[in-house]
């Protein structure tokens, strides 16, 4: 009876946090920011992605867990743009990824979104198709549902090639609704 209680207790925890990230609520250092790592991913199961910095001496980030669906990530990284690099198969093979361009920019002390990574891969035939696309309300909507207090506390601003200004406008409804 113990461990039904226990085991029920625990289901209730992993619902209450669907997106905890320890390393996401970790204080940032001066010179870093969050950054928002949403990869859309059909089909086959990439290995792993990789998120390089155009600093020569810069952090690499690679997200090797990935899932069917929506990949949802909050990390630190120190302000320097990025971009994505490399999507790495399980049978070895990989895609670069330095020719579409995709980037963004981490500002320290800010919560950086630079767009939604959609993959769409065939390891059957080893083609795939890639887009970067902003999709903010969603980003706004899985933040509110993960670490709103965070998003309370530290501005989200979007970081894509393109001008959005939807975050900021809904910075200032929120922030004239009280919260």
């Amino acid at each position: 009876m113990k461990h039904f209680y226990l085991i029920r207790h625990f289901k209730f925890l992993v619902l209450l946090f669907p997106c905890f990230n320890t390393f996401a609520y970790d204080k940032l250092l001066a010179n870093e920011g969050y950054v928002v790592i949403n990869i859309i991913n059909n089909d086959a199961l990439p290995q792993s992605i990789k998120i390089k910095s155009s600093n020569f001496l810069g952090v690499d980030y690679t997200k090797s867990d990935l899932k069917e669906g929506d990949n949802f990530e909050l990390i630190k990284l120190p302000e320097g743009e990025y971009y994505w690099s490399r999507l790495k198969l399980k049978n070895g093979r990989y895609f670069n990824l330095e020719d579409h361009n995709f980037t963004l920019k981490v500002i320290a002390g800010k919560i950086n979104y630079g767009g939604h990574l959609l993959v769409d891969v065939n390891s059957k035939f080893s083609t795939g198709s890639f887009d970067y696309v902003n999709r903010s309300s969603v980003v706004i909507e899985q933040l509110e549902s993960c670490c709103s207090d965070l998003l309370n506390s530290i501005t989200l601003i979007y970081t894509g090639t393109s001008v959005d200004p939807f975050i900021e406008f809904f910075q200032m409804i929120s922030n004239e609704k009280g919260g």
